[in-house]
């Protein structure tokens, strides 16, 4: 079965970190390169991509470490709301300490600050790097597909036929993960003998001294495995890479495999069928620019509010919560109404922002419309403590709130 991800629908959220030494950023994030050229064919796609990078924790870290699950973790989900009313496009995530006397202090209920900023497929392709590293693991599969063939035609028919019940049961029983296990155990009559001295030794236990040459000694020795553990295991690492690079990262290894050939892969881009309605819409939103209803006009201020990289904070996510529980009933959009509506009216911004700008004006000429949009913004605003209004009052100069 094919598996497209430019068909998920639903925001993309990644988690990863520079400790990670099994899925590191690189790995985690160079999808995007592989499935869009460009960040308009990822806006034509109607995908959102939120990444967050650790600078430091490990594999195993990113999923049970309490510390992330507090930061990381409740980042992602206390503002799936958020999330999901992002226009498309690629953010990462940033975490900052709440700090005293900050902005809109009284928004924030954690003690940490989220907010995400606009990304570029550029900037994957700068934290990724130079994708080289990647072509010996193309040799790894055409291989691992060949000897799974290969199994499956000679192999496998005749292990089928000598394999039994007891003998699969056996097998189980003696695999080595296993085996460690219940060799150390009272299934093995060897160890009895230390379950008779563990019960004399815990009796008479007693703790020895901090001077204790013995103690001393232990603490040394301790010491000493760590760090020849660790010894052998970036040995072992080197060695294994170094292998690695001498069987699969060669011409004679691509050749053989029918890879010599083959060009860099070439993104796939978005669909060419959404690339062309997106285009149509684009010229359609252009066209109806000055024509959008209420509910545009209010997703477009807020778009609007924005800096100029695109970010946007929790802060400024619970003002315009504010913003839009002050709104009369029959012009608050749901959280469905606000996704579609900030798609259309993100991509209009993206492709003519004049235009969009300019629009604003046709649509607030009611003066109950500019009544509605400014009472709703302004109470929203005060409501949240801090004065947004002179983010988006004005744009290359000109004044573009509903009041004005």
């Amino acid at each position: 079965m094919r598996v497209d991800l430019r068909n998920i629908r639903s925001p993309i959220c990644v988690l990863c970190s520079w400790g990670d030494d099994i899925t590191p950023p690189q790995q985690a994030l160079n999808w995007i390169l592989d499935l869009y050229a460009s960040d308009d064919d990822l806006v034509a796609q109607a995908q959102t991509i939120v990444y967050c990078v650790h600078p430091k924790v490990g594999h195993l870290g990113i999923f049970v470490s309490g510390a992330i699950a507090r930061k990381e973790h409740a980042g992602f989900v206390e503002l799936l709301d958020l999330i999901e009313a992002l226009p498309p496009g690629l953010y990462e995530m940033l975490i900052d300490d709440k700090k005293p006397g900050m902005r809109a202090e009284a928004l924030v209920t954690d003690r940490y600050v989220t907010r995400f900023e606009q990304r570029s497929i550029t900037d994957i392709a700068a934290l990724c790097g130079d994708r080289e590293g990647e072509r010996p693991f193309e040799v790894v599969r055409k291989l691992s597909e060949v000897n799974a063939g290969l199994y499956e035609q000679l192999a496998a028919p005749a292990v089928q036929a000598l394999s039994s019940e007891p003998m699969a049961a056996a097998g189980r029983r003696l695999h080595p993960l296993r085996v460690q296990r219940w060799a150390m155990s009272d299934l093995n009559p060897m160890v009895w003998p230390i379950a008779a001295a563990a019960a004399m030794v815990r009796g008479s236990r007693r703790a020895c001294a901090e001077d204790n040459p013995f103690r001393a000694m232990e603490r040394d020795m301790a010491q000493g495995v760590e760090r020849a553990i660790e010894n052998a295991s970036n040995a072992r690492h080197k060695a294994v890479e170094q292998v690695f690079g001498l069987l699969y990262d060669t011409p004679l290894a691509r050749a053989a495999t029918g890879l010599a050939a083959q060009s860099a892969p070439v993104p796939l881009g978005a669909d060419p069928l959404r690339r062309d309605l997106a285009r149509r819409e684009v010229e359609a939103l252009r066209a109806g620019a000055e024509k959008g209803t209420l509910q545009d006009g209010i997703v477009r201020i807020l778009l609007l509010m924005m800096n100029e990289k695109g970010a946007i904070d929790e802060r400024t996510y619970r003002a315009l919560q504010a913003v839009r529980n002050e709104l009369p009933t029959r012009h608050r959009p749901t959280p469905a109404e606000v996704h579609e509506v900030a798609r259309r009216q993100a991509l209009l911004l993206r492709t003519d922002r004049a235009a969009a700008v300019r629009g604003l004006s046709e649509i607030f000429a009611a003066p109950k419309d500019r009544r509605a949009g400014r009472d709703g913004l302004a109470e929203g605003c005060r409501a949240g403590r801090h004065a947004h209004r002179r983010n988006f009052a004005r744009t290359d100069g000109r004044a573009v709130a509903p009041g004005r």
